[in-house]
């Protein structure tokens, strides 16, 4: 009998070792967070971030609280790291949203 429940014992445990094992996810490689980034970039983050429904707060190029608390739940919301830090990961899902246009005179007659 204590042949019978050894044996069930070590079965168990190592069963539960082999999923432990195979269930443990490869490491992942997160982005470096960006020391300086500038107002205009600022901005077109937390427009961004309000456009998908992650509140930053008042628009002003400014990091503050708000703006902190809307990156960490985007990039919670993306599987990424939950970090209040801009890296270059952040910026590449921004897109462009304006060009450059010189006014030409025949624009100008249209007005």
């Amino acid at each position: 009998m204590k042949f019978v429940f050894l044996s069930l014992a070590i079965g168990v445990f190592s069963i539960a070792a082999f999923a432990q094992e195979t269930s443990t996810p490869p490491p992942r490689v997160y982005p470096v967070a960006l020391p300086n980034y500038d107002e205009e970039t600022a901005t077109r983050l937390q427009i961004f971030l309000d456009n998908c429904d992650f509140g930053p707060g008042k628009i002003d190029g400014k990091m503050g609280e708000f703006f902190r608390k809307a990156l960490i739940s985007y990039k919670h919301a993306q599987a990424m790291p939950k970090t209040g830090a801009v890296d270059q990961w952040m910026l590449d899902q921004v897109p462009v949203t304006y060009t450059t246009y010189t006014i030409r005179d025949e624009d100008l007659k249209m007005v």
